[in-house]
């Protein structure tokens, strides 16, 4: 990092002295006064991070991962000590003119900040960020106002005034991959008014995947941040090539380098190259077998992820083998209601559900309710995957009365979630096919006018509508 500011700033001197003075003072617990203050930190880190150079965010990592933990520390602070829930904060920026409409047109729907994202809590300290330069021709000035509910799971955001060197700007420091949503866009007073809210994950309807590669950042080493954060965003080539920036440079028996691995595993499986998800998933089990316990919660994290490679190569018994390794480690570590149970329960019950085996795939969906609903909100998308799982048993029991009532739960949380289209909608009225049919031809039609259309989705749309028709042929005699 130090290395390259200089190289960036070779003819500046006054630069240069900041970068002798970083060099000879900079300590962990400094990140926010030396981002703030202005220099060459937050310039060179922003545009690594805006560009998703990922060779020059490699060179600033540490940095970044102390910047994260200090914001992290000082958001369950915030929390824990904040009795109003919802707080108002500015950001005034000149934004070019093409980019500026993208988010124009995006009303309702949802932007992920790729780097540091400040703001202030005094709308006219806002303003004067963009008031000189409001007469270039290619840029427009944008005030935006973010509402942000304290009380929402969210990556890391505080006030930081009092370790920053800007006192008067009452700043507000959010982490990178911060989600808002888009709420209105106005023109008022020579400047766009752009107000948005924090929200804890995209909606469903935008993607649908997007859940399974959520980042729980307290729980993740912030050198595998960057990783993850590209592959929830789908940005796999990227990952792969941090992840292997990341083992180059870590000693090998490093905890990191084996989740580095593992994730590289899971990148892998996304691709569908399942060969090579199993070679890097061993290479990740064989450094914690030597460097942690048995018992590891990262052991029981590549036990799952093996399962899912052998639930794709159609090997449900071996999946069903690795998932019950990895239950056996979280029942000795986590509380018996602990959210991850609940993941871990649903994976077996989809095992024992491609084994025909419908009354134990039942029982481990029940363990899987019980513990979401102590956990999640009664409308949270993954209770609908529950009970729409819990809906196609029954069918497959010919229990027809509890098929129906579980798709009509599934249902009714859907409606709050998805556009009317989406193929979820049908898979909630498999116990009603007349629905069903109606659901999956909206969603053929809506992926038929995609560009380019979305094979996988509009294949699944196809394959499912072709099987509720084969249900309804009659039987032939004899």
């Amino acid at each position: 990092m130090i290395n390259q500011a200089r190289d960036q700033y070779f003819n500046n001197q006054v630069e240069q002295q900041k970068i002798d003075d970083f060099e000879r003072n900079y300590s962990s617990d400094n990140a926010i006064k030396w981002y703030t203050r202005d220099c060459f930190v937050y310039r060179l880190v922003n545009k690594a991070l805006r560009t998703e150079n990922i060779d020059n965010i490699f060179l600033y990592r540490f940095f970044i991962a102390d910047l994260h933990r200090q914001l992290e520390r000082l958001y369950l602070s915030h929390k824990a000590n904040n009795n109003s829930s919802i707080v108002t904060c500015y950001r005034g920026q000149l934004m070019p003119i093409n980019e500026f409409e993208r988010i124009k047109s995006s009303i309702n729907q949802y932007i992920s900040i790729n780097t540091f994202f400040s703001t202030s809590t005094s709308s006219s300290v806002a303003v004067n960020f963009f008031i000189n330069g409001g007469q270039q021709c290619d840029v427009v000035c944008v005030l935006f106002e973010i509402l942000v509910d304290i009380n929402l799971q969210t990556k890391p955001f505080a006030p930081i005034r009092e370790w920053s060197v800007n006192l008067d700007e009452n700043e507000i420091l959010f982490t990178m991959g911060t989600i808002f949503k888009i709420e209105s866009c106005d023109e008022l007073d020579g400047f766009w008014h752009v107000q948005l809210t924090l929200s804890t994950e995209p909606d469903q309807a935008l993607n649908t995947l997007l859940k399974h590669y959520e980042i729980n950042i307290g729980e993740t080493s912030s050198l595998l941040i960057f990783g993850e954060l590209l592959h929830k965003i789908n940005e796999l080539d990227k990952a792969e090539r941090y992840y292997h920036l990341l083992i180059k440079a870590l000693p090998y028996d490093h905890v990191d380098v084996g989740m580095a691995f593992n994730n590289i595993g899971t990148i892998y499986t996304d691709r569908g190259k399942y060969k090579k998800a199993k070679f890097y998933l061993r290479k990740a089990f064989e450094i914690f077998k030597q460097t942690s316990s048995i018992d590891d919660l990262n052991m029981a994290e590549i036990y799952l992820n093996l399962a899912t490679v052998n639930s794709h190569i159609a090997k449900a018994k071996t999946a069903v083998k690795y998932e019950k390794k990895a239950l056996k480690i979280q029942l000795k570590i986590l509380p018996d209601n602990h959210l991850t149970l609940a993941t871990t329960y649903n994976n077996i019950a989809n095992s024992y559900d491609s084994l025909n085996k419908k009354l134990t795939a039942l029982k481990y969906y029940k363990k899987t309710l019980k513990i979401e609903l102590q956990h999640l909100p009664p409308n949270h998308p993954d209770l609908a995957v529950t009970y729409n799982n819990m809906a196609s048993v029954y069918v497959d029991m010919h229990n027809y009365q509890y098929a129906r009532e579980y798709s009509n739960k599934a249902l009714e949380i859907r409606k709050q979630t998805l556009p009317s289209w989406h193929p979820d909608l049908a898979n909630s009225y498999r116990s009603l096919p007349k629905q069903a049919i109606k659901w999956y031809k909206k969603a053929i039609t809506k992926y038929l006018s995609a560009k380019p259309p979305p094979s996988i989705n509009l294949a699944d749309s196809y394959f499912y509508l072709g099987k509720i028709f084969l249900r309804k042929l009659p039987k032939p005699d004899g």
